[in-house]
């Protein structure tokens, strides 16, 4: 049906925004979404809200999003904008994950400086080893010393 492709669409299109996020960036955004108040998230995330109430939480995001946060979300959606509001607009199921729809890799070398940058591609995930090869054994985080500076940080904020 027309509604879940459009879903699809606006999942898709922030999933490769949230792909292409550094560490912090990526924090930010999450911090932001779990101030929405509940039921928005706990729709999201059970995917009862339709396809405008998602457009909706977009939105909510980014007027409550700090600057920063808006700054790289922009600058990461917008090669994905052109595919996005065609799929959505028309209920398509033609999602283009490439940047510009593929825009700059037809375009060749005159573009290259101008490429949109994989952060995951570019850390090691698909074009680099896979850390998950072997299982994880051991880690030298102290998670509970990591839980017990984000609880007081968040007291301090209060």
């Amino acid at each position: 049906p027309e509604e879940d492709r459009r879903q699809r669409t606006f999942m898709c299109f922030g999933m490769e925004i949230l792909m292409n996020l550094d560490v912090q960036t990526t924090r930010r955004f999450f911090n932001t979404f779990f101030k929405l108040p509940t039921e928005l998230w706990g729709g999201f995330l059970s995917w009862r809200i339709s396809s405008l109430g998602l457009l909706g939480i977009g939105l909510s995001i980014f007027q409550t999003a700090p600057n920063q946060l808006r700054y790289d979300f922009i600058r990461q959606a917008l090669p994905f904008i052109p595919t996005f509001v065609q799929n959505f607009a028309t209920a398509g199921n033609q999602f283009n994950s490439k940047a510009w729809a593929g825009i700059m890799e037809i375009a060749g070398s005159l573009f290259e400086s101008s490429k949109a940058e994989n952060n995951f591609e570019k850390k090691g995930g698909l074009a680099g080893d896979n850390p998950t090869k072997g299982p994880i054994r051991s880690s030298s985080l102290d998670f509970m010393n990591l839980v017990q500076k984000h609880q007081q940080e968040k007291l301090s904020l209060k």
